[in-house]
């Protein structure tokens, strides 16, 4: 996959139980999550996969960005298809397991798919297209042997509509949240740092809001922490009572996280589902233009 930092730390617990169970794991990926795997797992070997280049916009909702470039999403699907039959030869992989790469399917393995992106949600004036896109979606799901979505089933799940709002593909089974953290019993909260930045999405938007953040904390005389999400580099700043640290381990996170009084990030799914394995509420800023984090943002603000 090669979605973002969130898509790949998502699959790190189906990473962990296949090495569990004994399997030889290959990774593929391109991008930011390329390096994250490349630090998360360094034992293991990663091949580099034609990338999706999707270029975000302020001014248009990013699903309807993808529609609009659906020449180039669809040419990358059928690279995706290609390199995978090529590579195929040469490790003769028994299965594959896909985060939203939907060109990963070869019919001479097992292959899943992994999403909760079972609809598109539009902006206004292009509402229209929801059920089309649906159906676009499922003729791409449909042609996986199982399609794995990480959510709950019933009604208090996390995504909402992207998930529960139409027809389920025919393969498709819920497998509940999936986080890099595991869930565990809440503990007594000891108060660390009165406000926490958790920053992810594309670039200028993710600077934009750190930036805004830090101004913000300073104001507070209080101690902040802002966690910058670049994985690439393992720097950290402290001054003035902000802790700023490039990318922490996942116990680090997890302690830093979770002795935080407000947390303030994006409204991304995987966000949403390492903030519900970590027992914390955040107030979620959706980055602009992408309607799902919005509509994700008030699916959550009850």
């Amino acid at each position: 996959m090669d979605w973002g930092l969130g898509h790949a730390s998502r699959s790190v617990p189906l990473i962990r139980n296949l090495q569990k169970e004994g399997h030889e794991v290959i990774l593929a990926s391109a991008g930011p999550a390329l390096a994250f795997w490349k630090n998360y797992f360094p034992e293991l070997a990663i091949l580099e996969k034609p990338a999706y280049k999707i270029r975000y916009s302020i001014n248009f909702s990013v699903n309807a960005m993808l529609f609009f470039q659906s020449r180039s999403f669809l040419k990358t699907i059928r690279n995706e298809n290609k390199w995978l039959e090529k590579i195929q030869v040469k490790y003769k992989f028994d299965e594959v397991y896909s985060d939203n790469c939907y060109g990963l399917y070869n019919q001479n393995l097992h292959s899943t798919i992994i999403t909760h992106q079972l609809m598109v949600k539009c902006p206004k004036g292009l509402q229209f297209l929801e059920k089309p896109l649906h159906k676009k979606i499922l003729s791409y799901t449909n042609k996986f042997d199982k399609c794995l979505v990480p959510d709950f089933e019933g009604e208090s799940n996390l995504s909402g509509d992207l998930s529960h709002k139409y027809q389920l593909p025919t393969n498709a089974t819920f497998i509940g949240p999936l986080s890099r953290f595991e869930k565990r019993e809440p503990v007594e909260f000891v108060k660390q740092y009165e406000f926490c930045a958790i920053l992810s999405g594309p670039e200028p938007l993710r600077t934009e809001l750190e930036e805004q953040c830090i101004d913000l904390f300073k104001k507070t005389e209080k101690k902040c922490l802002v966690i910058r999400g670049l994985p690439e580099k393992d720097e950290c700043i402290h001054v003035d009572g902000l802790d700023i640290y490039n990318h922490l381990g996942d116990e680090e996170f997890r302690e830093k996280v979770t002795q935080s009084d407000k947390i303030i990030c994006r409204s991304g799914y995987s966000t949403i589902m390492d903030l519900h394995a970590l027992n914390k509420r955040a107030i979620l800023i959706p980055t602009p233009g992408q309607t799902e984090q919005e509509y994700l943002a008030k699916h959550h603000s009850g």
